[in-house]
């Protein structure tokens, strides 16, 4: 998906008189929850509107086996737009056992980009600490073992999380803190950790998120990431909030103008520097190179050519193809009784070559242990349904 491929004409922000429709960078949503049940009926929709609105890769989050499975499955069915990640959220950590280790080992794939969500969640309990610890370290064992970064969630569990990352920080290669809405203090031991940062749409929160303005001029380039966590973290200052209250991939660029201000930096600059830091975090090579090429276009068109070719983008996990996705037709939503959250749907890849196998070692294209991190509307259409509560 090249930056060309996904120019933000048509996004929310407006561009500086030095950044071209041409030389825009695209946007990578690093966590969206895109198997929720909240998008089974116009997920085609909302991947739409994420790629007019300039956002040209998203994360979709794995929370327990089952939504790991889907997430991996929507990677699969729109591979130039999605990668996924597998992984036990703390909330289900009460179900981690064996068999699940055994079943997040087998969604290992070049689909998935990161082990997670996991971490440790203190504030709801729906699992006893015991349980979360547990899980969480397994989680990070896990990580070590196959080379791929982490995507990590903490809820006033700071002190109790950040030693376990400290005793397992040697033996990952990367790892996100998504979502982060802690204080000063967290932050400083976050970074002290090489860990890198998310910041979701609760910096736009005058209420709760209004101490974030200040921590987010803090976090390094390199170390800052964007995400919506939708359906999730609806930014509560958005001109044109949807009736239905629900957050999506498109909404992103607000949450970047919302950043840029806060950093007093151009959006474009933002989006520049996000992008390229998601791109080394998951080990996009491509997209590394192409944002390097538009920064070095000073303002200019950037070549029509300038990433990679299809046929080496098969050493490249997950590089952006030239082309923008064709998105399939809409399918008939479910009928009301049904319960399942996804729709359902054969295989649209033939099964994992044995390279792409789960092994019990790093997998080939995974990157090696301690290397270095080389307002678009909704349709009135869409069915209203209360805003969800957060997994924070």
């Amino acid at each position: 998906m090249s930056l060309r491929a996904f120019a933000c004409g048509a996004c929310c922000f407006t561009l500086s008189d030095d950044m071209t429709a041409d030389n825009a960078p695209s946007l990578v949503d690093i966590g969206a929850n895109l198997a929720n049940r909240a998008f089974v009926s116009d997920l085609d929709a909302v991947l739409e509107r994420a790629v007019r609105a300039g956002v040209g890769r998203i994360v979709v989050t794995g929370t327990n086996v089952e939504t790991s499975a889907d997430a991996r499955r929507l990677a699969q069915r729109w591979p130039e737009l999605l990668r996924a990640t597998a992984g036990m959220h703390p909330h289900h950590a009460k179900l981690f056992d064996a068999a699940a280790s055994t079943a997040l080992r087998d969604l290992i794939s070049r689909d998935v980009v990161a082990i997670g969500e996991c971490g440790l969640d203190f504030d709801r309990n729906f699992s006893t600490r015991t349980e979360q610890e547990r899980c969480f370290e397994a989680q990070l064992e896990l990580a070590a073992e196959v080379g791929l970064p982490l995507f990590l969630h903490e809820r006033d569990a700071h002190d109790v999380f950040a030693e376990i990352v400290r005793r397992h920080r040697s033996r990952f290669s990367r790892a996100v803190v998504h979502c982060f809405t802690g204080g000063k203090d967290e932050l400083v031991r976050y970074l002290d950790l090489d860990l890198y940062i998310g910041i979701t749409g609760y910096i736009c929160d005058q209420r709760r998120g209004q101490h974030l303005k200040d921590l987010v001029r803090l976090v390094p380039a390199d170390r800052l990431m964007i995400e919506t966590d939708a359906p999730y973290l609806l930014p509560r200052d958005l001109p044109k909030p949807p009736a239905n209250r629900r957050n999506e991939p498109s909404f992103l660029p607000h949450v970047l103008q919302t950043i840029a201000a806060c950093r007093n930096e151009p959006p474009e600059h933002v989006a520049r520097a996000t992008t390229a830091t998601a791109a080394r975090f998951f080990g996009w090579a491509s997209l590394v190179a192409m944002v390097m090429l538009v920064a070095a276009c000073g303002g200019r068109s950037a070549p029509k050519s300038p990433v990679a070719s299809p046929s080496a983008t098969a050493t490249d996990s997950a590089s952006p193809p030239t082309t923008p996705p064709t998105l399939p037709p809409p399918e008939p939503p479910p009928s009301p009784s049904s319960t399942t959250p996804l729709p359902m749907e054969p295989p649209l890849a033939p099964p994992p070559s044995p390279q792409e196998s789960p092994l019990p070692t790093r997998p080939p294209w995974a990157p090696p242990p301690n290397s270095p991190p080389a307002p678009i509307e909704p349709p009135s259409s869409i069915p209203i349904f209360p805003q969800p509560a957060s997994p924070l």
